[in-house]
């Protein structure tokens, strides 16, 4: 298998570049090599792949200083003992890797679908009752819509302000390579 080559390379930036840069030089590249731009150059997919690959790393500034110390072998676990980067379990691996490629509320992680929100309630239980099994009563919290605004968030007698990010939508939608995802509004909620 051929060896990854530098990221810094790929972007075509110094090791001092700044996060601007580095995001700068990233768009240029995706432009210039996008499948839909290149339509079947398969040249050109690899490249854009390897340009937002060195992106991901080089724009998280611990991926990157992981990077500028261990090379490769500090993102792909090797020198630094967990296989998954700085000792974080598989599920953080994979949650890290789903929230870079489809956004951080693929799964409802901050804030939860529309609608709702996922709940999680820790009840314990000894030896005895997980062998035979046991009923526990358990309390869930749940949301209510505010006397005040309605659930509109606004103060009474007012009206709320439309969001200039998702125009009052909620969500936004972005292009992560072929894919088209939708997430909640950061700057709303």
């Amino acid at each position: 298998m051929a060896s990854k080559r530098d990221y810094y390379e790929i972007l075509g930036v110094g090791k001092e570049a700044s996060a601007d840069e580095v995001k700068k030089a990233y768009r240029k590249l995706a432009m210039q090599h996008h499948p839909d731009r290149n339509g079947g150059d398969a040249d050109a997919e690899v490249k854009f792949k390897e340009a937002t690959e060195a992106y991901q790393v080089l724009s998280d500034n611990e991926k990157r200083q992981r990077f500028d110390r261990y090379g490769h072998a500090g993102l792909d676990g090797a020198g630094g003992g967990s296989p998954f980067g700085n000792g974080a379990g598989m599920g953080d691996a994979l949650n890290d890797f789903l929230a870079n490629v489809f956004g951080e509320d693929v799964f409802g992680g901050r804030g939860g679908a529309r609608g709702g929100r996922d709940l999680q309630i820790t009840v314990e239980i000894d030896l005895t009752e997980a062998y035979r099994g046991a009923v526990k009563t358990i309390t869930i919290p749940r949301e209510e819509v505010c006397n005040d605004c309605s659930g509109s968030g606004a103060k009474r007698g007012t009206n709320p302000a439309m969001c200039r990010r998702c125009n009052g939508h909620g969500v936004v939608l972005t292009n992560q390579g072929f894919f088209r995802v939708q997430q909640t509004c950061r700057a709303c909620g």
